[in-house]
């Protein structure tokens, strides 16, 4: 279970009432500790499902700052630079909105690259698909995140000022396999319908490609292309 993951989530009856110290689902913890609260009971044959949710915003701000906080060492996301983001993208200002993200995490605290065994923070995918999450998080934007579709989920969906932007990210072992994964992060946008529910709002869909490498610790390159 990842933290973005608790949005709108579904689980069993008996996960969300069982709660043993050595054997807690994440979601019953978050649950139990007023973070997600109880949004529809659901039955699917014979079992009942709970779907959970944030119970307002002011509480899904502040579990987000807090995970944050932690995972970060206190590095916190400034709210000009988060209005220069989204005003990136609003304006389809892709080369900006790339050039402001490698900005930030060239600003990274130092803890961010601690290694753990043979592993640090950023050598993971979905770390940076948190950073952007949280970049970019405010109650001006719908995100989506791991938005299904008939063929796969993608990573991350924005839906603001009238556009819809939809996210692939991958990690390359170095600049020298950029250009191989915009190509794989392009396709498979395409080819898996991630913007086929989009395709009937009457509204430009972007396709945005963003590819991060192990050995620069930060975004070596992004691509956009539009829906047709």
């Amino acid at each position: 279970m990842r933290p973005l993951h608790l949005e709108n989530c579904l689980i069993p009856d008996q996960q969300l009432v069982r709660f043993s110290v050595n054997n807690v689902k994440v979601e019953a913890l978050y649950f139990q500790s007023g973070f997600l609260t109880i949004q529809e009971e659901v039955y699917k044959e014979d079992d009942i499902y709970y779907r959970l949710d944030y119970p307002n915003l002011e509480v899904k701000k502040s579990f987000h700052n807090g995970l944050m906080e932690y995972i970060t060492q206190d590095y916190q996301i400034n709210d000009d630079y988060q209005s220069e983001l989204t005003g990136y993208l609003a304006n389809n200002n892709f080369k900006q909105f790339y050039d402001h993200l490698r900005i930030a995490l060239e600003g990274k605290p130092y803890q961010w690259n601690l290694r753990s065994g043979d592993k640090s923070f950023f050598d993971y995918e979905y770390c940076y698909s948190f950073f952007l999450y949280a970049s970019l998080y405010s109650k001006s934007l719908d995100i989506r995140v791991e938005q299904s579709s008939k063929a796969g989920r993608c990573d991350l969906v924005v839906l603001y000022a009238e556009q819809v932007f939809i996210f692939e990210l991958k990690m390359a072992k170095n600049k020298d396999e950029c250009e191989k994964m915009l190509d794989q992060a392009i396709d498979q946008i395409k080819t898996r319908g991630y913007g086929e529910p989009y395709k009937n709002r009457s509204q430009p869909v972007h396709l945005i490609a963003l590819v991060f490498g192990k050995e620069e610790k930060n975004i070596i390159d992004g691509r956009h292309e539009m829906l047709t």
